[in-house]
C-alpha cells in the first residue's frame, strides 16, 4: 500500500528544499498550499538566510494568521532578506496586523529597501 503524504509533511519537505538548495530562485509560489502560522518560522529563516536569493514570494490564500504574518516580518527586517515582492492577500489577518505590514513596508522604504507587500 503506498504511503499517504500528510499536507504538513509535504510543506515541510518544500521548506527544507527552499532552505537547503538553489531552488530559492524557482520555488517562490506557495499560494493555496494550506500553510499555517506553524510554517512561518521556517519561511522567516529562509528570508533571513545569508544564502537566500529569493526576491518574490507568493503566500496568497493560506491561513497564516497574525502570528504567521508577524514571523514573516521578522525575516523581512533582516539585512540578508532580498525579497522585493511579497503577496499576502487572503491570509486571514486582523486589521492591526495589516497596519503592521504597511508600517514595515514604510520602515523598509526609509532604509532604502523597496519591498512591495501586497495584502
Amino acid at each position: 500500500m503506498p504511503a499517504v503524504i500528510e499536507p504538513l509533511s509535504s510543506v515541510a519537505f518544500c521548506l527544507s528544499l527552499l532552505m537547503s538548495s538553489l531552488l530559492f530562485l524557482y520555488l517562490h509560489s506557495l499560494s493555496e498550499c494550506h500553510l499555517t502560522s506553524r510554517c512561518c518560522s521556517s519561511l522567516s529563516s529562509v528570508l533571513s538566510s545569508p544564502h537566500s536569493q529569493l526576491t518574490e514570494l507568493d503566500l496568497r490564500d493560506n491561513n497564516l494568521g497574525d502570528s504567521g504574518a508577524h514571523q514573516l516580518c521578522e525575516g523581512l527586517r533582516t539585512s540578508n532578506c532580498k525579497l522585493v515582492t511579497l503577496r499576502l492577500s487572503g491570509i486571514k489577518i486582523s486589521e492591526s496586523e495589516e497596519q503592521n505590514l504597511r508600517s514595515l513596508q514604510e520602515e523598509l522604504k526609509r532604509t532604502g529597501r523597496q519591498v512591495d507587500i501586497k495584502i
